[in-house]
C-alpha cells in the first residue's frame, strides 16, 4: 500500500496541527510541503489534487481528503489511535468534541487569523499603514473567544473537552499561535487558566510542537525587527499571501433537564436543518421557540441557556450541546439512525461528510448568508439602499458555491457524499433556501445536476421540509410582493 501523503505549509495554522498530529502519532507519511508564498497552491497540478487550492490535503492510496477536521477525525478512525485524541466510543465525550470543532470555525480561527491579517497581510498587499481600530475590534472578539474558551469549554478540566488532550486542543493552540507571529499572545497568555492550558498543551505535545512552529518564531522575530518598522513609514514588499474563513458565527450551549429539548428559530438555517432532522426520523422533542427577531435571545434567561446567545440549543437530559453539526452527529449516534445519516462504519464515506461539514462553514453558509443580509437584512437595519456592488460580489460568490458542489461533492453521485441522503445534504439545503427568501434561487436551478439533487433532498425529506420551511416561504412572499419594491425606492 502506498505511504500516506501529507501536503501542507506550517504557515497554515491547520497545517501545523495535521503536521503534529502525524509525527506525534508516528504514522508515516509522504512529506509533500507546499510554498504559499510562492504560489505553489496555485500551480494547475495542485487544483488537480483540490480544487479549493488550500492547504492541508491527504491523499491515502488514491483516497483524498481535504478540510483539515474531516481529515483528523478520519486518520484516528484508520489507524485506530487511543480514543483521547478524537472519541468513538463514548458519544458524550465525542459530541463535546464535535461542538468545539464546529465553533471554532469562526471563533478561535476566524478572529485568531484576522488580528494575523490586520497586521501583516493586509498591509502588505494594499501599502497601506495598519488599520488600528480594525486591529482593536479584532482583538475584542479574541478576547471574547478567549473567555468562552476558559468558561464554556475548560471550565475545571485539564482539556478543553476532558482529561486528555484531543484534536480540539490541538487545533486550538495551532490557531492561538498566529497571534505569537504577531505579539499579540497577552490577549490569551492574560487569562491564568488559558496560559496554564496553553503550557499544559505544549508540553503535551513537544517535541512536534516547537518543530512544527519554527516558522511561526521566525515570522514572530521579523516581525519585530523588520515587518511592524516597515508598516510604520508605510513600506511594504510582498513575501506570502495566506487565505483565511471569513463567516458567520455559529456558537451555542445550555444546561436543563428532562426531556430532549430544542431551542430553535426556523429562520435560522441551522435551526431548520435540526428542527427538519428531528421531524423526519420521528425523534420526539420538547420544542421551545426563540424568536431573535423579538430579542429573546439576548434576554437574561436565555443567556443563562448559553452565552453565546445564538441557536440552535440541544438538552437532552442535562446534557447540552451547541454547534448545529455536532447536534446532528451526536443524535445520529443517540438514536442508532441508519449509518446514511452519519456513515461511522465506512471510514471513507464518514471523512467525505466530515469533509462537507467543515467546507460548509465558510463556503455555502458564508456566502448564501451575507448575500441575505445584503438585499434584505442591510437596507432593513440601515435604511440605506442594497450596495449593488457588493451584492453582485456574492452572486458569483455563491454560483462557485454551486458550481463546487456539482464538481467536486455530487459528481456524478446521487448525493453529496453517496448514494443516499445524509446530514451534510440536509445541511446544505437548508442553508441554499435561504436565497429562496430574496428570490436569488435561480442560483442553484441554473445548475440541471444540482437543481436535480436539491428537489431529490426536499422529496426525501418528505412533509418536514415544509413544515420547517413554512416561515421561509412566508418572508419569501412578503419580500417579493412589497419588500423588495421598498427597498428599491430608499
Amino acid at each position: 500500500m502506498s505511504k500516506l501523503k501529507l501536503y501542507y505549509d506550517l504557515m497554515s495554522q491547520p497545517s501545523r496541527a495535521l503536521y503534529m498530529f502525524v509525527k506525534k502519532n508516528k504514522i508515516p507519511f509522504e512529506d509533500k510541503a507546499l510554498a504559499l508564498r510562492n504560489g505553489e497552491h496555485k500551480q494547475e497540478a495542485y487544483k488537480k489534487i483540490n480544487p479549493f487550492q488550500l492547504v492541508p490535503v491527504i491523499d491515502d492510496n488514491g483516497f483524498i481528503l481535504t478540510e483539515s477536521v474531516a481529515i483528523l477525525q478520519y486518520l484516528c478512525s484508520r489507524y485506530d489511535l487511543p480514543e483521547h485524541w478524537y472519541p468513538r466510543k463514548d458519544l458524550k465525550a465525542q459530541a463535546k468534541v464535535n461542538e468545539y470543532l464546529n465553533w471554532q470555525h469562526v471563533n478561535t480561527r476566524m478572529n485568531c487569523a484576522m488580528v494575523f491579517r490586520h497586521l501583516v497581510i493586509i498591509p502588505r498587499e494594499t501599502k497601506k499603514p495598519v488599520d488600528w481600530e480594525q486591529v482593536n475590534a479584532m482583538k475584542k472578539r479574541v478576547s471574547y473567544v478567549v473567555d468562552h474558551l476558559d468558561k464554556s469549554f475548560l471550565k475545571d478540566k485539564p482539556y478543553l473537552c476532558g482529561m486528555e488532550v484531543s484534536v480540539a486542543d490541538l487545533l486550538c493552540i495551532c490557531e492561538l499561535m498566529q497571534l505569537n507571529a504577531v505579539h499579540e499572545e497577552q490577549l490569551y497568555e492574560s487569562n491564568p487558566n488559558i496560559k496554564a492550558w496553553s503550557d499544559r498543551v505544549k508540553n503535551t505535545l513537544n517535541p512536534e510542537f516547537e518543530e512544527a512552529h519554527k516558522i511561526v518564531y521566525r515570522v514572530r522575530d521579523m516581525y519585530k525587527t523588520v515587518l511592524a518598522p516597515s508598516f510604520a513609514k508605510l513600506y511594504c514588499d510582498r513575501i506570502f499571501l495566506v487565505r483565511f474563513l471569513c463567516i458567520l458565527r455559529l456558537g451555542r450551549l445550555y444546561l436543563g433537564m428532562h426531556t430532549l429539548k430544542l431551542f430553535y428559530d426556523l429562520m435560522s438555517q441551522p435551526s431548520r436543518a435540526v428542527y427538519i432532522f428531528l421531524k423526519a426520523n420521528n425523534i420526539p422533542f420538547e420544542a421551545i421557540q426563540i424568536a431573535i427577531r423579538n430579542g429573546d435571545h439576548l434576554k437574561e434567561a436565555y443567556t443563562r441557556i448559553t452565552p453565546f446567545q445564538q441557536v440552535p440549543v440541544i438538552d437532552d437530559n442535562g446534557f447540552v450541546l451547541t454547534e448545529s453539526v455536532a447536534i446532528l452527529q451526536y443524535l445520529c449516534m443517540k438514536y442508532k439512525l441508519p449509518d446514511h445519516w452519519n456513515p461511522l462504519k465506512n471510514p471513507e464515506s464518514h471523512a467525505r461528510v466530515q469533509e462537507y461539514l467543515h467546507w460548509q462553514h465558510a463556503n455555502t453558509r458564508f456566502y448564501g448568508t451575507m448575500l441575505f443580509r445584503i438585499l434584505l437584512r442591510l437596507p432593513q437595519e440601515t435604511k440605506q439602499p442594497v450596495n449593488k456592488q457588493e451584492a453582485e460580489e456574492y452572486r458569483k460568490a455563491n454560483m462557485a458555491v454551486v458550481r463546487h458542489l456539482d464538481k467536486y461533492f455530487l459528481k456524478d453521485k446521487k448525493f453529496l457524499c453517496g448514494e443516499d441522503i445524509s446530514i451534510a445534504d440536509i445541511l446544505a439545503v437548508c442553508e441554499l433556501m435561504q436565497l429562496h427568501v430574496i428570490d436569488e434561487d435561480y442560483i442553484i436551478y441554473q445548475n440541471d445536476k444540482v437543481k436535480a439533487w436539491f428537489n431529490r433532498v426536499k422529496d426525501r425529506l418528505g412533509p418536514a421540509f415544509d413544515e420547517g420551511h413554512r416561515i421561509v416561504y412566508k418572508v419569501h412572499d412578503l419580500y417579493k410582493s412589497s419588500w423588495k419594491s421598498e427597498l428599491a425606492k430608499l
